[in-house]
C-alpha cells in the first residue's frame, strides 16, 4: 500500500474502532463505564459532561433538609402537615400529663422537655442545629395550641 492509498481509507478503519483521532486510553475508559456502570458511561445517571462517578450533592444533615423546608415556600405545605402531625402526638402527651394527670405521661413529659431544653441550649453555639431547634419549637407551639384547643372544645 502506498501513503496515498493510505489517507484514502476510512479513519475508522485506520484506528480500528469508531471514534475519529480519539485518544486510546480514553476510548477504553469511555467503553468501560458503560459495562462497568451501566448507563452512566452513555449519558444516563452520570450527568452530561461530568464524569461518571460524580453525582450532584444534595443537603447531607437534617439540619440542611430541614432549612430547605424553611426557605422554600412552596415545601411550606409539607413542612405544616409534618409540624400538626407531630404537635398531635405532643398534644396528646400533654393532655395526658396536664390535664388527666397520667404519672407515666408527666415523666414522659419532662424527659422531652428536657431534651428540647438541651437541644435549644446546644443550638446557640452550634450552627448546625439551628433549623432543628426552630423545628422542634414550632412543633411544641403546634402542640400547645392543640393541647388547648383539645381542652377548649372538651374533648380532652
Amino acid at each position: 500500500m502506498s501513503p496515498d492509498d493510505e489517507s484514502r481509507k476510512d479513519p475508522r478503519d485506520r484506528q480500528g474502532r469508531k471514534g475519529l483521532n480519539e485518544d486510546p486510553s480514553r476510548a477504553r475508559r469511555s467503553e468501560g463505564s458503560c459495562s462497568a456502570g451501566g448507563a452512566e458511561g452513555a449519558g444516563g445517571a452520570g450527568g452530561a459532561g461530568g464524569s461518571p462517578g460524580a453525582r450532584e450533592e444534595g443537603p447531607s444533615s437534617l439540619d440542611e433538609v430541614l432549612g430547605v423546608l424553611l426557605h422554600e415556600s412552596t415545601l411550606w405545605p409539607l413542612l405544616i402537615v409534618i409540624v400538626l402531625s407531630l404537635g398531635a402526638l405532643g398534644a396528646a402527651l400533654v393532655v395526658l400529663g396536664l390535664v388527666d394527670r397520667n404519672p407515666f405521661a408527666g415523666v414522659a413529659l419532662l424527659l422531652v422537655l428536657g431534651m428540647t431544653a438541651d437541644l435549644f441550649w446546644r443550638s446557640r453555639s452550634r450552627r448546625g442545629l439551628r433549623h432543628l431547634a426552630r423545628g422542634v419549637g414550632m412543633i411544641w407551639l403546634a402542640a400547645f395550641a392543640l393541647a388547648g384547643l383539645a381542652v377548649w372544645l372538651g374533648i380532652a
